[in-house]
Formats: structure tokens, C-alpha cells, sequence
């Protein structure tokens, strides 16, 4: 091969073109929604509607032209992706390849400027943009490798960096493609890149192997849909280097090439507006708009003057505003409208030019001060005193990680960083230094190093026995110190995940505890209508916590047996409860239930009639969903008498969003990979109670949650005016509906357990607080404030605090929980039952 390549500044004029076409797109969408055309997705509307919207509308013809050109820079990534294929093939075939060196050559170009920016954007999103940003979660780990392998990834924190993933994954197959390119020749590269590229997006269309979003699978979430851009590239690059003569002359006649890239790239536009053609629209929209650019480059800027040289340091300087200018334009685009918006949007980006001119050349100081200084800095890691500042980290984080086993969960996100500056140090001191593996400091580097990288893809109650987990692998370390180092090594991380592994899976199955999921997830479903209910005509073992019971539910989702509710008799009365898991009943099977023994007391009390008690509690429900749940059953059901059970959380459960309870309850946590293998892990919750009451630690914040206290300060927020009418019209939306069902619609408080029972009989009592200042707690507000509304309104109202309080047989709560254990449903039972008897409502 013939080498006599030269500066190349078309390329810089090219990725100039490229950059103004992209940050004119931005610009453009940042006023509304891009086109239809390009990549395809599966919310595409029909053709015709397509094609109605293809060219923007408006009243003012430039506006339509400049916000048009703005789609069209919607597809200015894929000339990256083309030059970066061109570039490496010119550069590699100078010399051997070897592809180490390459990695590591590709991974210093892109790397330190995407995390340096990377980690500024984290940074201005977290304490300016006040966006819902964690450091060190999973996806904010992978995005910083650059891992955007996932639909919730692809474009998270700022969309541009999708770019990073796709380039990863070129990176990743260039020294295999350039291979077989210089094995094989140019026509087998160029067909079996071609197939592999069109086979990739028509497995997208079809769904054959991937369900997620469309778009982004033809975008690159694949690097295989966007692959031949990149290999044509390749072949471009391999036509420079060897000088070809039909390739040299095409450059050379700008008009010519002008008009044979606008028909690839008209070709290609014309190919986006279907399914069938985009299996092919990006490669020729790519390649056409790269010959497109290199024409105007080659018409526009004829001579080198300080105009062509601008134009060349804005292409020069294209990767750095690539990654820095949207989420800054992201964030003011909601915030301003109109003329102000769109000059502090071109603000934006004329700044994301200088300021990402200074971060790259900071970072490119940095990496030449490095590599210019790599015999101290080996030195340096090699160190005792490297060794010492490791070793001061590790037993930080041990000493924290002790800490928030004992409690102290403040300090969590501590805990991450001294992990994630380990992690930093051990891996750039295993990088740079090879050193002896026959030494115990070695191997117990290399086991703290696995362990604290491990601890970032897991949920955060693990943080609590990171100092167990180095601990116990200092010992097999030990143990097996006289092995060899993949011998002791691999013993130590078998038998520490092998443990972890047995130990969660023995906890789960015999002792599990709730842990982001609600108990009772297995029980429950999404409901359309009532936000979420039992799953209907199943029985459903549920373990959790101190309860071990059944939920056996009928075919409408109640916890009961099945009733035949088709006709209705002269003599039959029907009670509708409707409440939370204190009517389901939670802890308890059905038949030791309040419904069930009810419908049995009744029954007993009145012979000549049919009574039937239909149990509608559900754990968790609120107004909200006991209103929703009432609408729906009431016509059904047809009661005669309505219950609703309202215990003291309903004046936080009224104010919380569908959207919020769905998650809370669990239904969206296996979306997440971390939280679907991780999320439910049992081992350190257990080790933290374990600890806990060996060292007699009281935890006051959780008892005092645990008892529902806030709900009972003077100050509480719950009692706000804006709560109050919310039950007021839940209350008023009930009473009508029930009458106009005729139903007799009654209201029964429930109290917290720490209204009625003794300290002893309350295994979390808060004995840190004193309960009896009056300054501080008010125990009977909850109460006082549904019977006053109740009495303004004439809706019937018991009260059954002083019942529970001064019933013989204690306790009537389980001491371990808020809810009643079966005394509790006994008193209630007796209660309800005089209460229907006294009032004469069966009558």
C-alpha cells in the first residue's frame, strides 16, 4: 500500500456541517415535536398523515424553511458515524494494528472529555436543574461508561450521548471489519456489512427479537442497524489511502459529486417515510449527506482564510458541543417563549462552543501531563503511600458501612462515593502497575476491588454489610493464601457470592420481610378503574413480616367466598364493607375476620332474614380507591347498608396520586434489572436487625414511624384545610351515591394502634417520646375531625377507639403491627353487631 495521506480539512469542514445541522434540529424541536420521517417507530401514524406533515406549516415561508432544514439536521449523527469509520481506516493502515493499543488509543479520545463533561452535566442537573438525579445509581453508572443499551438508558440525562454507545460498539468491531476488509477485499466487506445492517433493522420491524422502542433500536441501541454507515466509511478510507484514481477524480469534481450525493441522499429521504424503506433510508441518507457537505466545503471555502479556518475549529471542536449543549437547552426550552427563548437557546449554543473548547483542552493538558509523567506516576502507585491512602478509604467506607448497619442511613450516599473513589484507585493501580499476584495485598485488592464494584449494580440496603463482606473475604484469603492467586482468589469470590446466594434464597422462602415491594404485591393487580385490587378467583399464600395467611378472593376480587348476587330476596339485607387491610383482613385468614364473624353474629341475631356481609377491603385502599371501588360495585352489589372503615392514614392516602401508589405497591420495580434481581433482597435487612438487637440499638425514627406518631403531632400537615375538604367531598360523593342506591352509607373510625393499646403490648412503642405533652401530640384530632363532618353531614359515624381501648381480652392489635389480630375482629364483630341491633338498621 502506497502512504502519502495528508491533512485532511474537509473532514473538519464536514463535522462542522454536521454539528451546525444537529444543534439546528435541537434548536428547531426545542419549539415543538420533530417530523415523522427518519428512523421509523411504532406510534407512526398512517401514510397519509405522514405525508401531510412532511413539510412544516406556518404563516411566514422562512420560518417554514428554517424549522424544515432543522428535521433534515436530524440525521446529521449518521455522518459522524461515516467519518469516524473513514478516519480510523486511513490512521490504522499506516501502521500494524494492534488492537490493544487501539482500545486504549480510542478509549483516551473519547473517554476523559465525555466524563469530564459527563460529570459537569451531573453536577448542574442535580443542584441547578434540580433534576431527579442520583450519583451513583445504576443508570447514572452506565451512562458514565457510556452503556446505553436499554430504552430507559438510550437517552438518559442528555439524549445526544446515544452517540457514545453506538461509537462504542464501532470501536469495538473496527480491528475485526479492518481485518477481514484487507482478507477478503472490498466487495464481501461491503455486501455482508450491508446484510448485516439491513437484517438488523428489519429484526426491529418485525419484532422478532426486540419489543422495546423502535426508534431506538434503529437509532443504534444496536450498533448493527447503523453499521454500514460506518463500514462505508471504512471503504472511503481505504479507497484514500490507496490513492484510487476514480475516487480522487470524483473528489476533485465537486459538481459532479454534489449531484450524484443528492440523489443518494433524495433516495434516502424519500426511503424514510416507510417501514419498507428504512430498512435502507439511513446508509444512503449518510453517505449522501456526507458528499453533500464535502461539496459545499469544497464550493464555499476555496482558499484558506481566516473564514475556512473558523469553519474548520467549529468542526474540530464538533465532539465536545455535541455532548455539552443539550441538557442546558433542554432546560430553558420550558421556561421562556418566543423571541427570548430562541436567543437565549443560540446563546446556549454559541457558549457550549467555548466553554467545550476549554474543557477539551483541559483535558487534553491533563492526558499529556500524564503521559508525559508516567514513570512518577507508576512510582507513585506502586507506593507505600498509595497503598496507606487505599487502605484509609477502605476502612472509612468499613467504618460507615458498620454505621448504617446500626442505623445511621444518612450516611448512604457517603458510603457510595468512598466506594466509587476504591473502586477508581484500585482499578487505575491495577491498570498502571502490574504487580506481584503472589502478594496478599494483591489478591485482597482485587477481592475489595470486585466487591465494591459489585455493591453499585445492587440495591442500597446492601451498603450496610459491605464491612462483613470485606471481612469475610480477608479470611478465605487468609485461608487460602498458599494457593495461587486464580486458585485463592476464585475460591474467595465463589464461596462469598455462593454464601450470599444460599443465605437470600433460604431467607426468602422461610423469613422474608418487605422489602420495595408491599407483602401483599403477590395478591394484588392493576385495576383500570380502581387503581389496583385483588387478583380474583385466587388463593394466594402470603408470608411477610409476622404474618403467614391466606387471601382466597372471589370472582369479583373480594376476599371472600363467592355470593350470588344476581337476584335479590324480600328478606335478604346486604352490608358492603369497603375499607383497607384492616377489612381484608390483613395478617388473618378470612374466616377470623371481622366481614365473616359479622355475617355470622347477624345471622344469628336476625334468623328471618338473609344476611349477607360482602367484604371489599383491600389492603392499602384509600378514598380514593374506595370511592372508585363503591362507583363500580354499587349497582352490582346493591347494599342496603355501606361501611366504610376509615382508619387514621386515610388523611395521607387521600392526597397520593394513582401513578404514585401503583409504584409504591411495586408493580414498576422489575422494570429495573438492579431492583428485579436485587430488589427484594433479604439477607441485609436481617443482619441489620440481627446486629441491632445484639448491641440493644433502639431505633427511635423507626418506632416512632412505626406507630403512626406523626399523624398525631399538633403541627401535622394532614389537618390542613386543603386535606379536610378532600375528605369533606369524599364523604358528600359517597353519601350521594349511596343514595341514590339506596344505601345507607355509615362511617367506622379506626384508631392507631398506639390510641388503644399499653406500651407492653406494643413491641415498636416509641419510649423516647413523651406522649402525654399535650403541646406536642393531640390523640384525639383524627377522630374529632371525621365526627364533626359526620355529624354535619347526618352520615352515621362510629367511633370504636374507646371500645378497642377498654375491651377485657388484650391486646387487639398484633404487637408487631398496626393492624387487629383476632381478639381485634372478635371486639369489632361485637361492636358492629350491637351497633346494627341498638340502632334498629335491619329493620
Amino acid at each position: 500500500m502506497k502512504s502519502n495521506t495528508k491533512k485532511l480539512d474537509w473532514v473538519d469542514g464536514i463535522k462542522a456541517f454536521a454539528i451546525v445541522a444537529i444543534l439546528l434540529n435541537h434548536f428547531v424541536e426545542s419549539f415543538g415535536e420533530g417530523p415523522w420521517f427518519s428512523s421509523p417507530s411504532r406510534n407512526w401514524p398512517d401514510f397519509s398523515v405522514r405525508m401531510s406533515t412532511l413539510f412544516p406549516t406556518g404563516a411566514n415561508i422562512g420560518v417554514q424553511i428554517i424549522k424544515f432544514l432543522g428535521w433534515l439536521g436530524d440525521m446529521g449523527p449518521g455522518v459522524f458515524i461515516l467519518l469516524s469509520g473513514l478516519t480510523l481506516t486511513i490512521s490504522a493502515l499506516n501502521k500494524p494494528l494492534k488492537p490493544i493499543g487501539f482500545y486504549t488509543k480510542r478509549l483516551l479520545r473519547i473517554y476523559p472529555l465525555y466524563i469530564t463533561i459527563h460529570i459537569i452535566v451531573l453536577i448542574v442537573a442535580k443542584y441547578w436543574f434540580k433534576w431527579d438525579i442520583h450519583f451513583f445509581s445504576g443508570a447514572t453508572l452506565l451512562s458514565l461508561a457510556g452503556l446505553r443499551f436499554t430504552d430507559s438508558l438510550f437517552y438518559f440525562l442528555n439524549p445526544s450521548w446515544w452517540f457514545i454507545w453506538v461509537i462504542i460498539q464501532m470501536y469495538i468491531l473496527f480491528p475485526f471489519l479492518l481485518i477481514f476488509l484487507k482478507k477478503n477485499g472490498v466487495k464481501q466487506f461491503l455486501i455482508l456489512t450491508f446484510l448485516v445492517t439491513v437484517s438488523s433493522r428489519l429484526i426491529g420491524i418485525m419484532g422478532l427479537f426486540y419489543h422495546g422502542n423502535l426508534f431506538n433500536w434503529m437509532t443504534g441501541i444496536f450498533g448493527g442497524t447503523r453499521l454500514f454507515e460506518f463500514t462505508f466509511g471504512m471503504y472511503l478510507g481505504y479507497l484514500l489511502f490507496n490513492n484510487n484514481l476514480s475516487f480522487s477524480k470524483l473528489l476533485d469534481s465537486k459538481l459532479k459529486l454534489f449531484l450524484i450525493s443528492l440523489g443518494i441522499y433524495v433516495a434516502g429521504f424519500i426511503c424514510s417515510w416507510t417501514y419498507t424503506g428504512s430498512l435502507f433510508s439511513m446508509m444512503l441518507i449518510s453517505t449522501g449527506l456526507s458528499g453533500l457537505f464535502y461539496s459545499l466545503y469544497k464550493f464555499c471555502f476555496r482558499k484558506n482564510n481566516a473564514i475556512q479556518n473558523s469553519w474548520i475549529w467549529i468542526g474540530r471542536n464538533s465532539f465536545s458541543v455535541f455532548l455539552l449543549h443539550q441538557p442546558f437547552m433542554e432546560y430553558v426550552s420550558p421556561l421562556l417563549k418566543g423571541t427570548t427563548k430562541a436567543v437565549a437557546l443560540i446563546a446556549i449554543i454559541l457558549l457550549s462552543f467555548i466553554a467545550g473548547y476549554i474543557i477539551e483542552k483541559v483535558v487534553g493538558s491533563i492526558i499529556k501531563f500524564v503521559e508525559s509523567n508516567k514513570q512518577r506516576i507508576s512510582n507513585f502507585f506502586n507506593s507505600r503511600l498509595y497503598h496507606i491512602f487505599i487502605l484509609l478509604m477502605l476502612t472509612l467506607a468499613m467504618a460507615i458501612s458498620f454505621g448504617v448497619m446500626l442505623g445511621f442511613s444518612k450516611y448512604n450516599n457517603l458510603l457510595k462515593l468512598l466506594l466509587f473513589v476504591l473502586v477508581a484507585c484500585i482499578a487505575l493501580y491495577r491498570i498502571i502497575k502490574k504487580f506481584d499476584t503472589s502478594l496478599f495485598i494483591s489478591r485482597f485488592f482485587d477481592a475489595v476491588l470486585f466487591i465494591s464494584a459489585v455493591l453499585f449494580l445492587i440495591t442500597e440496603n446492601w451498603l450496610s454489610t459491605y464491612w462483613c463482606l470485606i471481612l469475610i473475604a480477608s479470611v478465605f484469603l487468609f485461608i487460602t493464601y498458599k494457593f495461587k492467586y486464580i486458585v485463592s482468589v476464585g475460591i474467595t469470590l465463589i464461596l462469598l457470592v455462593g454464601g450470599i446466594y444460599v443465605t437470600e434464597n433460604y431467607l426468602r422462602k422461610n423469613a422474608p420481610v418487605e422489602v420495595l415491594k408491599w407483602g401483599e404485591f403477590p395478591a394484588l393487580q392493576i385495576d383500570p378503574e380502581t387503581i389496583f385490587s385483588l387478583k380474583p378467583n385466587k388463593t394466594t399464600h402470603l408470608k411477610y413480616n409476622n404474618y403467614d395467611y391466606y387471601v382466597k378472593t372471589n370472582s369479583m376480587g373480594f376476599s371472600s367466598e363467592e355470593i350470588n348476587l344476581s337476584e335479590k330476596a324480600d328478606n335478604e339485607k346486604r352490608i358492603l364493607i369497603i375499607g383497607d387491610a384492616f377489612s381484608m383482613p390483613e395478617g388473618l385468614d378470612y374466616e377470623s375476620s371481622y366481614p365473616y364473624l359479622l355475617e355470622q353474629q347477624l345471622r344469628r341475631k336476625y334468623p328471618n332474614f338473609k344476611i349477607k356481609v360482602i367484604n371489599g377491603g383491600v389492603t392499602g385502599y384509600g378514598p380514593n380507591e374506595e370511592y372508585a371501588q363503591l362507583k363500580k360495585y354499587i349497582n352490582i352489589i346493591k347494599p342496603d347498608i355501606v361501611v366504610n372503615q376509615f382508619f387514621v392514614n386515610e388523611y395521607d392516602d387521600i392526597n397520593i396520586s394513582k401513578m404514585t401508589r401503583q409504584t409504591s405497591i411495586g408493580f414498576f420495580v422489575d422494570h429495573s434489572i438492579m431492583k428485579r434481581f436485587f430488589g427484594n433482597d433479604q439477607t441485609p435487612v436481617h443482619l441489620n436487625t440481627f446486629a441491632r438487637h445484639k448491641l440493644g440499638i433502639v431505633n427511635n425514627s423507626y418506632n416512632y414511624n412505626r406507630c403512626l406518631l406523626f399523624f398525631y403531632e399538633k403541627d401535622a400537615h394532614y389537618y390542613d384545610d386543603t386535606v379536610i375538604n378532600k375528605i369533606s367531598n369524599y364523604f358528600d360523593n359517597a353519601t350521594k351515591l349511596c343514595s341514590e342506591n339506596n344505601a345507607r352509607f355509615i362511617v367506622m373510625y379506626v384508631p392507631g394502634q398506639i390510641e388503644v393499646s399499653k406500651p407492653k403490648d406494643i413491641a415498636h412503642y416509641p419510649y423516647s417520646e413523651n406522649l402525654k405533652d399535650t403541646t406536642e401530640y393531640d390523640f384525639k384530632r383524627p377522630q374529632e375531625i371525621i365526627n364533626n363532618l359526620c355529624t354535619i353531614k347526618r352520615i352515621g359515624y362510629i367511633n370504636t377507639t374507646p371500645y378497642l381501648r377498654d375491651y377485657s381480652d388484650q391486646p387487639v392489635y398484633f404487637p408487631e403491627s398496626w393492624h387487629w389480630n383476632i381478639t381485634g375482629h372478635k371486639a369489632i364483630t361485637e361492636y358492629l353487631s350491637n351497633y346494627f341491633i341498638t340502632n334498629n338498621l335491619l329493620k
